[in-house]
């Protein structure tokens, strides 16, 4: 049974750590690619979420897909067991319905990393799915109605983020930040600029 304390858990914090082989044999991208990748992936997607739970109908929408996700997290027995089970299919159709533009999205985090583009999707689109079984089991657990959801979601947003900016190096990770004292308004910034005029 996996029972992530933060949903930042499903990646390791080293390119050796169990967790990133596990996504690497899955994408075939490199375990050192995959751990930058996987580090602004996650709070990315959560961002895409909560954007899209800004409204009444985005929030019984979101809600009926936590739906068809709900019991896969607790019911694994690893969390490499979950990576390997995830459907980079359904994940693809994840992010289309959560960016109004995934290409565009895609492009900028390769942009962004210097990764490329079929790489990032790749990678994107296997945590996809891994993100939304999180929030369908802590909607479960919680019993969380779609108000609570979009609270819920917004904090684990807020936690990815603090959890990426204090855990990796952002200077590795974008290409034009020069130095590590601008971890903390990094990550948000880089984020932001992401998403900024896809919403």
């Amino acid at each position: 049974m996996v029972n992530l304390g933060n949903i930042m858990d499903l990646i390791g914090g080293s390119r050796e750590d169990s967790r990133n082989q596990a996504l690497e044999k899955k994408t075939g991208v490199q375990s050192g690619t995959v751990l930058k990748l996987a580090s602004l992936a996650i709070p990315l997607i959560l961002r895409g979420i909560s954007k899209n739970m800004d409204s009444k109908d985005g929030k019984e929408s979101f809600n009926q897909a936590l739906e068809q996700h709900k019991g896969k997290v607790t019911s694994a027995g690893s969390i490499e067991d979950l990576i390997a089970r995830s459907d980079e299919n359904d994940g693809d159709k994840i992010l289309n319905h959560i960016f109004p533009n995934k290409k565009a999205v895609v492009s900028q985090v390769a942009e962004q990393t210097g990764v490329d583009q079929a790489q990032v999707r790749k990678v994107m689109a296997s945590l996809a799915p891994l993100v939304l079984q999180t929030l369908a089991d802590r909607k479960e657990q919680q019993n969380l109605d779609a108000d609570g959801m979009a609270r819920q979601t917004e904090t684990l947003r807020q936690e990815a983020e603090q959890t990426a900016a204090s855990q990796f190096q952002l200077t590795e990770l974008f290409k034009q930040f020069g130095s590590s004292d601008q971890k903390d308004s990094g990550l948000g910034g880089a984020l932001g600029n992401i998403l900024n005029n896809l919403f």
